[in-house]
């Protein structure tokens, strides 16, 4: 492979006192934008980066689309034929693996020799690039294959907007951070941060963007721009001080990226289709990542996760294709995912004109708004006979709501209530189009969550935080409905007492009968009740009297025995020790803590004709939860 050690098309930007500059590694700005993994999300998680780049790229891409729509002509009314519409939107996702001629025309045209020199010279950490990452970048020379994805758009936008101040979209979607247009108040993945799908897809952070968009008149003669970054962090080298960050471009004078027939032409030798602004279809964006750090299977999860409702709702046009090294073609669907049904069962009902609620009972559909205006529906679905009430050995879940707006992206799959908390619940909310921008003021960069106590509008955050608010509320109703009936304090038995206390007291190791075991039993008195801590938070206190029975054998003073209280869940009718609550006890002066243990449990000498009272206090709990009462002892010595 013929060297050039010159880098020539490769501008590495200089740290200048008079600019304001930020590192080119951007990417480390996202690297607490962790994967959000709720109840069964947590089961085959693709991995940080996939969910990154299925979320920001996607949504990125999206917004153009949606974006071209509007600015489409209405359709003329008959008997004139009707204007041709807009193909539907569409973005693939294709894994290649180039080797031999085609491996080496790419790392000749993209001129990554002067890459392979400088990071010679430079420690990889230093310039946010992983040690132990086998780099394309150290054996280009190598046989074997080099991998790229090639992330193609069809009908959005392009990156349109004159090379000029903060106008151009190519320029704030590669090559800035937190500059926002006018045209970008509404869109899912303004300020640029979409970038970070590209940044943390690549493992040595170089992209390269190929885009073809509309004549404007404020950007007159030019239809399709290539630009190429790198995302380095800020380093030094041969005394100059770099922020980090290298431009492939026309390297004339000012940085300026390849324009039109130019641009065509690298494309091409890139292996990137060929665009023109004439056809709807190939307006958009290609952008060819450098070694992907995602696997075609992980980003079809993440993709499925975060956008089945785009995908499920077939009037909006939106295509989603994975193409893996071999050619073949795969389509995200949530239908291929068991835990995903239930969220498009209700995603259906909150978007069909055909309503069914009151019909199947296990749908529970509501508006929400206040007077003013409305919010969004909220449908919930459960499963009495099945997922709501789950096998209590099974792998933990917790009920959650898919919050979405007009882009139909998931924003979160928020949690409701606790962690292994029975019956569990599905649902989804559809904010309204009229509040959707107001919602993505609450957002993070991310956009996976509504917070109402972030950098909003008043209104934007009284909203969310209504939303929410009663979201809680509708499911805690629901669960409350679907939930057995909570035992009565007298209805309380202690199986598990009774029995340990007869093989303790009746002797250990003592075959007795039922009548010889009884005698040396005495019932102990319980006395429990709930109290309100806050609103919906209860705790259980009480207290418990316990002794020997005068039938205890004569011979015998005493026993040493622990006492430990316990107050759990009930899952589908059964107690399980898993979802015990924490219980504080005060002990009788006999008796003391076992420090060892925790709080719950107490030690002490039980002697012949005493009685002791112990008191009891569970920790905070969801009202909505039902719970039973234990108390246990263990037998320890006795005095002979």
């Amino acid at each position: 492979m013929k060297k050039n050690r010159s880098n020539r098309q490769w501008r590495w930007e200089l740290v200048d006192p008079n600019v304001g500059a930020a590192g080119g590694d951007f990417a480390k700005l996202f690297r607490n934008q962790a994967e959000k993994k709720p109840g069964f999300l947590e089961q085959d998680a693709p991995g940080s980066n996939a969910y990154v780049m299925a979320r920001e790229v996607i949504q990125n891409a999206w917004d153009a689309a949606l974006e071209l729509r509007k600015s489409a002509p209405p359709r003329p009314p008959p008997p004139p034929p009707p204007a041709k519409s807009l193909p539907d939107f569409h973005i693939e996702f294709d894994f290649r693996a180039l080797s031999g001629s085609d491996k080496e025309a790419l790392v000749a045209v993209l001129d990554l020799d002067g890459h392979v020199e400088r990071l010679s010279q430079l420690a990889r950490r230093e310039i946010g690039l992983d040690d132990d990452l086998d780099l394309c970048l150290d054996h280009f020379e190598r046989d074997g294959t080099l991998p790229i994805l090639v992330v193609d758009e069809t009908a959005t936008t392009g990156m349109y907007g004159p090379w000029k101040g903060a106008k151009s979209k190519l320029y704030k979607g590669l090559a800035s951070l937190g500059i926002r247009g006018k045209d970008d108040a509404d869109a899912g993945g303004s300020f640029g941060y979409g970038k970070a799908g590209l940044i943390r897809g690549s493992a040595p952070r170089i992209v390269v963007a190929y885009t073809c968009f509309r004549e404007r008149k404020d950007d007159p003669g030019v239809t399709r721009r290539l630009l190429g970054i790198t995302y380095w962090d800020a380093h030094s080298l041969d005394g100059d001080d770099y922020t980090g960050m290298a431009r492939w471009d026309t390297n004339t004078g000012k940085p300026r990226p390849f324009e039109n027939e130019q641009a065509d032409r690298i494309a091409e030798r890139l292996g990137l289709r060929l665009r023109h602004p004439k056809n709807d279809e190939d307006l958009g964006s290609s952008f060819l990542i450098l070694q992907p750090t995602v696997s075609p299977e992980a980003l079809e999860t993440a993709i499925t996760r975060s956008w089945w409702p785009a995908l499920e709702d077939t009037a909006l046009g939106f295509q989603i294709t994975i193409r893996t090294p071999d050619g073949k073609a795969r389509s995200p669907r949530a239908q291929q995912d068991s835990d995903l049904k239930p969220f498009v069962r209700a995603y259906r009902e909150a978007t069909s004109t055909a309503k069914l609620v009151g019909k199947i009972p296990d749908l529970h559909a509501v508006d929400i708004g206040d007077t003013s205006r409305l919010w969004g529906k909220l449908v919930l679905v459960t499963d009495p006979d099945g997922w709501s009430f789950p096998d209590p050995n099974s792998s933990s879940d917790e009920s959650l709501v898919a919050l979405m707006r007009n882009t139909r992206m998931i924003v979160e799959y928020k949690t409701q209530g606790f962690r292994d908390s029975m019956p569990i619940v599905r649902g989804v909310f559809v904010a309204d189009d009229r509040i959707s921008s107001l919602l993505r003021e609450t957002e993070p960069f991310g956009h996976d969550a509504w917070d109402p106590k972030g950098d909003a509008s008043q209104e934007a955050r009284r909203i969310a935080d209504g939303i929410l608010k009663r979201i809680k509320e509708r499911v805690r109703r629901v669960r409350k409905e679907l939930a057995p009936p909570a035992p009565k304090p007298e209805s309380v038995v202690l199986p598990e007492f009774d029995r340990i206390m007869r093989r303790i007291l009746g002797g250990e190791g003592r075959k007795q009968g039922p009548t010889a075991q009884k005698r040396f039993v005495r019932l102990f008195e319980i006395d429990s009740r709930p109290e309100i801590v806050s609103p919906g938070r209860i705790c259980t206190v009480g207290s418990s009297q316990f002794a020997l029975s005068e039938n205890f054998p004569a011979s015998r003073s005493g026993a040493r025995v622990a006492v430990q209280v316990r107050f759990v869940v009930l899952e589908d009718g059964h107690a399980a020790t898993a979802n015990s609550i924490p219980v504080t006890i005060t002990p009788p002066d006999e008796f003391r803590i076992a420090e060892d243990i925790g709080p719950h449990r107490l030690t002490g000498w039980l002697a012949r004709g005493e009685q002791h009272r112990l008191t009891f206090r569970t920790e905070p709990y969801d009202q909505d939860w039902t719970g039973r009462l234990y108390v246990e002892a263990e037998f320890l010595s006795e005095d002979s």
